[in-house]
């Protein structure tokens, strides 16, 4: 099955492609880009943990079969906000496309979609 592609307008750094019976907006996503959001997002997760420690009950014991992640809080919150900045309307897609193939030089921890989703 193939589909008829024809790119419509250029416009602030993103294509409007128009496909026969679908539009979809997909958004340049640059090395710029991913590392200006990560610095936001890793400054939000530093005041946010600070925060969640100030007022937050402290464990009273340690809980069991506890591993530490691969990815960091910010990675996994910086792969949200490129999805949704994205235009493409499934995760799956958008993280095995974008993020393993074409982004795999930015997250040297990238993992398999069913580890991240699980």
């Amino acid at each position: 099955m193939s589909v008829n592609l024809v790119i419509n307008v250029i416009c602030c750094d993103s294509k409007v492609l128009i496909y026969i019976e679908l539009q979809t907006r997909v958004t340049m996503i640059t090395e710029d880009k991913v590392t200006e959001i990560f610095c936001m997002a890793d400054d939000f997760c530093k005041f946010f943990d600070a925060m969640t420690a100030k007022y937050t009950l402290k464990p009273t014991k340690k809980r069991k079969y506890h591993r530490n992640s691969i990815m960091t809080k910010v990675e996994v919150m910086l792969k949200m906000i490129l999805f949704h900045d994205s235009g493409y309307r499934c995760f799956k897609h958008f993280y095995l496309e974008k993020v393993c193939r074409q982004l795999h030089h930015l997250f040297p921890k990238v993992v398999s979609y069913n580890h991240i989703v699980g």
